[in-house]
C-alpha cells in the first residue's frame, strides 16, 4: 500500500514516464501503465496508473462507436454501471469520478434528454469531456472485433 502511494505520487509528479502503446501515422496513443514499484524499487505488482488525456482520432472514433451502439441497444448502460459496481467494491482510487459517469448513465436510463446529453457526452473531443472519458467505465461495450476494426482503420499502416 505504501508503495503504491509512493508510485502515484511519482506519477502524479510527473516523475514516471508513460510508454506509448502503439503510433499510427505518426501519432502516439497511450494506455494504461501497469506497474508498481516495491520499497527496492523494483516491480513488485500490477495496477493501473490513469494517463493524461489528448486528442486522438483512434481514441474519438472509440468513443463515437460506443455512443452509436448504445443509440440503438440502450439496455447496454447496464455495462458500465455494473463496470463501476464492480470496481468500486474492490477500492478503485477515483470513486468520485465513477459517480460523475453514474449520473449521466442514470439519467440516460431514465429520459429521452438524459440519453441524448450521455450521447453527446460520448462524442465530444473537447479537454473538459477528455478529462471525464479518461476513467471511461465502458469496457465491454464494443466487442474485441469491433474495437480491432476502429484500431487498423484509424492506423495509417497496412497490417
Amino acid at each position: 500500500m505504501a508503495d503504491e502511494v509512493v508510485f502515484q505520487g511519482a506519477v502524479s509528479a510527473g516523475l514516471f514516464p508513460l510508454r506509448p502503446i502503439w503510433h499510427c501515422q505518426g501519432k502516439q496513443e497511450r494506455g494504461d501503465a501497469k506497474i508498481a514499484l516495491s520499497q527496492a524499487g523494483a516491480v513488485a505488482n500490477l495496477f493501473s496508473v490513469e494517463t493524461i488525456p489528448f486528442s486522438n482520432p483512434a481514441s474519438l472514433a472509440r468513443f463515437v462507436a460506443i455512443a452509436d451502439k448504445i443509440e440503438r441497444d440502450p439496455a447496454l448502460l447496464a455495462i458500465p454501471l455494473e463496470n463501476m459496481a464492480r470496481w468500486i467494491a474492490q477500492g478503485i482510487d477515483a470513486p468520485q469520478r465513477l459517480e460523475q459517469w453514474r449520473t449521466l448513465i442514470l439519467a440516460a436510463q431514465t429520459s429521452p434528454n438524459g440519453l441524448a446529453r450521455l450521447l453527446e457526452i460520448l462524442r465530444d473531443d473537447s479537454e473538459e469531456i477528455r478529462q471525464l472519458k479518461s476513467y471511461s467505465p465502458f469496457a465491454g461495450v464494443l466487442t474485441s472485433r469491433e474495437r480491432q476494426k476502429l484500431i487498423l482503420e484509424s492506423c495509417g499502416f497496412r497490417h
